[in-house]
């Protein structure tokens, strides 16, 4: 498992002028917007914004452009193979969409992702992340919009999404903690087998 703090905007322009405006109250019913929904996902946890009331942020421009943003917490699952330990790299996938609306409706995007002061897009650098506490140095990755097939009605949305790739590090972790140990042992079994047996009979009797 994995948790982000994810905040989307579903921003639709095809021309815009003049002053933003705050929706608010039953003005936040009038516009469209698509009903986001992820995949692999464990929970979803809406966080409130510090001081404030509200834990939505809602704005248009007129005519044609909207700006919808959410705080929230969602963890997600991902599946890690263990068998190259300790040389395991593993990917987390964070996939939005709207599963409302088909392809010939709804597309969404290339996704663009911010963490503190850094940013990344599709066909630029990934962020990298490092965690004092994890044995791994964290790659996110935005992902190119996809279609996701739900294969039981034959039914087609478009998605998009980042990724986490996960790379073990700390090579003196992995020196005190398997390579040392595993020599030790290997050695004193070996040293084993250069004892005369004569000495294990005494040491028997």
């Amino acid at each position: 498992m994995y948790q982000v703090f994810l905040v989307y905007r579903c921003i639709y322009i095809l021309f815009s002028e003049g002053e933003w405006y705050e929706l608010v109250g039953q003005e936040r019913t009038a516009p469209w917007r698509p009903s986001v929904s992820f995949l692999n996902v464990l929970t979803i946890k809406k966080l409130p914004e510090f001081g404030g009331t509200t834990m939505t942020s809602y704005w248009i421009e007129t005519p044609h452009a909207l700006e919808y943003s959410e705080t929230m917490e969602v963890t997600i699952s991902c599946d890690f193979d263990f068998s190259l330990f300790p040389f395991d790299e593993h990917t987390c996938h964070l996939d939005i969409g709207d599963p409302k609306y088909e392809l010939d409706t709804l597309r969404f995007r290339n996704i663009e992702v911010f963490y503190k002061d850094k940013g990344t897009k599709r066909g630029t650098s990934p962020i990298t992340i490092l965690r004092p506490r994890l044995p791994f140095i964290i790659h996110v990755e935005a992902k190119q919009s996809f279609v996701h097939t739900l294969v039981a009605v034959d039914e087609h949305f478009s998605f998009t999404g980042f990724k986490l790739n996960l790379t073990r590090t700390n090579l003196g972790q992995l020196l005190a903690g398997y390579y040392i140990p595993t020599g030790l042992f290997a050695a004193l079994s070996t040293l084993s087998y250069s004892i005369p047996s004569e000495q294990v009979k005494v040491i028997e009797a």
